[in-house]
Protein backbone atom coordinates (compact mmCIF):
# COMPACT_ATOMS: atom_id res chain seq x y z
CA UNK A 1 0.00 0.00 0.00
CA UNK A 2 1.16 3.43 -0.58
CA UNK A 3 1.90 6.08 1.37
CA UNK A 4 0.16 9.49 0.47
CA UNK A 5 1.38 12.99 1.82
CA UNK A 6 -0.36 14.15 4.42
CA UNK A 7 -1.83 17.35 4.05
CA UNK A 8 -1.34 20.44 7.16
CA UNK A 9 -3.88 19.42 9.18
CA UNK A 10 -3.25 15.76 9.22
CA UNK A 11 0.05 16.44 9.44
CA UNK A 12 -0.38 18.79 12.65
CA UNK A 13 -2.77 15.99 14.06
CA UNK A 14 0.59 13.19 13.48
CA UNK A 15 2.93 15.65 15.13
CA UNK A 16 0.43 16.44 17.96
CA UNK A 17 -0.31 12.74 18.44
CA UNK A 18 3.44 11.97 19.03
CA UNK A 19 3.96 14.62 21.77
CA UNK A 20 5.03 17.79 19.74
CA UNK A 21 2.69 20.01 22.05
CA UNK A 22 3.73 23.76 20.09
CA UNK A 23 1.57 24.60 17.42
CA UNK A 24 4.32 26.50 16.22
CA UNK A 25 6.66 23.85 16.14
CA UNK A 26 4.20 21.45 14.56
CA UNK A 27 4.07 23.99 11.75
CA UNK A 28 7.44 24.77 11.18
CA UNK A 29 8.14 20.91 11.02
CA UNK A 30 5.87 20.82 8.44
CA UNK A 31 6.98 23.21 6.44
CA UNK A 32 10.25 22.15 6.51
CA UNK A 33 9.59 18.34 5.86
CA UNK A 34 6.53 18.17 4.39
CA UNK A 35 3.97 15.39 4.63
CA UNK A 36 5.93 12.53 4.74
CA UNK A 37 4.70 10.08 7.63
CA UNK A 38 8.10 8.80 7.92
CA UNK A 39 9.79 12.30 7.82
CA UNK A 40 7.40 13.52 10.13
CA UNK A 41 8.00 10.90 12.63
CA UNK A 42 11.65 11.27 12.27
CA UNK A 43 11.70 15.17 12.70
CA UNK A 44 9.37 14.76 15.63
CA UNK A 45 11.55 12.58 17.43
CA UNK A 46 14.75 14.60 16.68
CA UNK A 47 12.77 17.47 17.80
CA UNK A 48 11.69 16.54 21.14
CA UNK A 49 15.12 14.32 21.56
CA UNK A 50 16.63 17.59 21.40
CA UNK A 51 18.61 16.54 18.93
CA UNK A 52 17.56 19.15 16.02
CA UNK A 53 16.52 22.75 16.69
CA UNK A 54 13.39 23.81 14.88
CA UNK A 55 16.01 26.37 13.27
CA UNK A 56 17.93 23.54 12.25
CA UNK A 57 14.83 21.71 10.29
CA UNK A 58 15.93 23.14 6.90
CA UNK A 59 19.25 21.34 6.58
CA UNK A 60 17.32 18.36 7.80
CA UNK A 61 14.54 18.27 5.36
CA UNK A 62 17.45 19.02 2.96
CA UNK A 63 19.39 15.62 3.92
CA UNK A 64 16.17 13.95 4.02
CA UNK A 65 14.82 14.42 0.38
CA UNK A 66 18.25 12.95 -0.80
CA UNK A 67 17.24 9.79 1.80
CA UNK A 68 13.63 9.66 0.54
CA UNK A 69 15.33 9.35 -3.22
CA UNK A 70 17.43 6.59 -1.63
CA UNK A 71 14.85 4.68 -0.56
CA UNK A 72 12.74 5.14 -3.42
CA UNK A 73 15.36 3.78 -5.61
CA UNK A 74 16.08 0.87 -3.29
CA UNK A 75 12.51 0.30 -3.17
CA UNK A 76 12.43 -0.13 -6.53
CA UNK A 77 15.92 -2.36 -6.85
CA UNK A 78 13.70 -4.56 -4.53
CA UNK A 79 10.38 -4.88 -7.04
CA UNK A 80 12.41 -6.63 -9.24
CA UNK A 81 13.25 -10.11 -7.11
CA UNK A 82 10.97 -12.31 -8.04
CA UNK A 83 11.91 -14.58 -5.37
CA UNK A 84 10.72 -14.30 -2.13
CA UNK A 85 13.45 -15.92 -0.02
CA UNK A 86 16.59 -13.91 -2.12
CA UNK A 87 13.83 -10.29 -1.49
CA UNK A 88 14.13 -11.24 2.89
CA UNK A 89 17.86 -11.22 1.70
CA UNK A 90 17.92 -8.29 0.74
CA UNK A 91 15.61 -6.55 2.66
CA UNK A 92 15.15 -8.62 6.01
Amino acid sequence: MALIELDAASADAVLEARGVADPELRAGIFKFVGGSPLLLKIASTAVQSGRLRLDELEMFSAQAQGLRRQGLLYSRILSYIDDPEVERLAHP
